[in-house]
């Protein structure tokens, strides 16, 4: 059996591709990072026709029971020959089959743990050759993990596949970054968007969990939603005129079941969703496969409007009428910030050309341009806290300017004098800071404040950590460390030796008063 590339791949799916085909290949680790709406559940069909040709047996590990039926229906129509090893798709349990798409928890329970409940069976662990993870940032807590570590044992090679690879670097040897925004732009995966402002929590006495995420009270998130509540159906109104399809993200399940409310009440029909309830029609009701459905058909077909949610749109939902999006909460994860934008950037033919969000929690200055590639083989290798801060640090550093906040209309933008939008001309622009209380304080110019650079910072740090520890190395010496490390010689340095024979004096004799510290 002889295998040919889908000649109707796109770019970067046959770069992808063909980077993960070469993991396989050489038995590496891989995780490959693809843009949201970039079609890896494709590139991975492609991967096990490669598998199949080769005589190949591979498991395919899908965290969600929707994704696990839409996968079973491309696996079809692709004539792939698979079985499924997940809860309540016994019918399609084919123990023979060389491809198995597999749910970790069932996985677990039926093969690593031999929990027998209902009668139904216990299976025999699966021999194959190449497991694939799908949504790998999700997918990489201990259970999985010692799952995967199981099938390396017995010879498999690992693929990971996600829109976000923060935190996996210790599952995978390498990252194959399939390729940027603006590759998949001229694929039309995505579309760029246009980001607008409204608000600015200050949450500089907020803390993070280790994801990043900001960790918000009962009184924040009162206080917040109170000031950000106000401009949300009238921003949403002004920016998106013709009430096309909407996503709202708020800061918890009873905010967004509030923000439901008030869009019934000011006559647009919206809907709530979580992990177990929804509110359709104004009703609130079970969370069902069924009605899950329902509400995705009733807003492609524009009868519902808007759908609000704390967690459940961040992740495997796929929407790509999706015209505007509300960040109606702060978010600190990059990782969470990044999957979010996802679900707004998807190309579909009733958004064509670009998509709207409607920013009230300062997200985008924060992390930065949605339309921008990050440099994941940077972030590849931080911690979720480290990426979540990167952003916001790189301003405080001075590395990379603010970004400018048009008074006119709210539109973000990088740089420059004119707004994108509107043409409104400004250099500086203008924010409004929801204050602890709630109160609202507008700010014209920058908010993160930059640090003043000491370029000779680690001359001082090295001086004062040889001479606090009592080192025999004299000042040259010192002077010659840091020329080999810098390539320069710190000639404008403070605390420098005021007579030229100190130079050779050693750093723990050398008198106070024979030292400049002028800089």
């Amino acid at each position: 059996m002889t295998y040919e590339m889908d000649a109707g791949l796109w770019e970067p799916q046959k770069y992808g591709l063909k980077g993960v085909i070469w993991a396989a290949s050489v038995g590496q680790d891989t995780c490959l990072q693809a843009v949201t709406g970039g079609g890896k559940s494709r590139v991975a069909a492609e991967l096990f026709r490669w598998a199949s040709s080769h005589g190949k047996r591979c498991c395919y590990y899908i965290n969600r029971k929707l994704l696990i039926g839409q996968t079973i229906a491309e696996f079809q129509n692709k004539h792939l020959d698979f079985g499924v090893r997940a809860a309540e798709y016994e019918d399609y349990y084919d123990y023979k089959a060389p491809i198995q798409i597999c749910s970790a928890p069932t996985e677990l329970a039926r093969v690593y743990r031999n929990q027998k409940r209902n009668d139904r069976p216990l299976w025999p662990k699966f021999e194959c050759d190449i497991v694939v993870i799908d949504e790998a940032h999700i997918q990489r807590a201990a259970t999985m993990q010692e799952i995967v570590d199981d099938h390396r044992s017995r010879g498999a090679v690992a693929i990971g596949m996600t829109a976000t690879p923060i935190g996996v670097s210790h599952m995978y040897d390498n990252l194959i970054v399939s390729g940027t925004m603006e590759d998949y732009r001229k694929c039309c995966s995505i579309v760029p968007t246009e980001v607008y402002s409204f608000g600015l929590p200050d949450l500089r006495k907020v803390k993070r969990n280790s994801s990043g995420e900001f960790v918000l009270g009962e009184r924040d998130r009162r206080n917040y939603t109170q000031s950000i509540v106000g401009n949300v159906l009238e921003s949403w109104r002004k920016q998106n005129p013709d009430a096309r399809p909407t996503m709202l993200f708020a800061p918890g399940k009873q905010e967004s079941e509030w923000f439901t409310t008030q869009f019934t009440r000011a006559g647009v029909n919206w809907c709530h969703i979580d992990a177990t309830s929804a509110i359709v029609d104004g009703i609130k009701s079970k969370l069902t496969l069924p009605l899950w459905r329902e509400i995705q058909e009733r807003y492609n077909d524009g009868d519902i409007k808007g759908i609000s949610s704390r967690f459940k749109l961040r992740e495997g939902v796929s929407l790509p009428k999706t015209y505007c999006g509300i960040l109606a909460t702060p978010i600190g994860s990059f990782a969470s910030y990044v999957q979010i934008i996802g679900r707004i950037l998807r190309y579909s033919q009733e958004t064509p050309e670009h998509t709207v969000i409607n920013d009230h929690g300062g997200c985008y200055l924060r992390h930065g341009d949605p339309n921008d590639t990050p440099n994941w083989r940077e972030l590849w290798s931080m911690s979720h806290n480290q990426a979540s801060t990167k952003h916001e640090k790189a301003i405080k550093d001075g590395d990379i300017p603010e970004p400018i906040r048009c008074p006119n209309c709210g539109r973000e933008r990088n740089a420059g004098y004119t707004c994108l939008s509107c043409g409104h001309k400004a250099q500086r622009g203008t924010r409004h800071v929801i204050q602890e209380g709630g109160v609202l304080r507008k700010v014209t110019g920058n908010i993160i404040q930059v640090k003043k650079k000491r370029p000779y910072r680690e001359w001082e740090s090295m001086f004062w950590q040889w001479r606090n520890a009592g080192s025999k190395r004299t000042m040259k010496q010192l002077r010659a460390v840091y020329q080999k490390k810098h390539g320069h010689l710190p000639s404008e340095a403070p605390i420098q030796p005021k007579y030229a024979q100190d130079w050779d004096t050693k750093i723990c004799h050398i008198s106070m008063r024979d030292l400049d510290f002028k800089n």
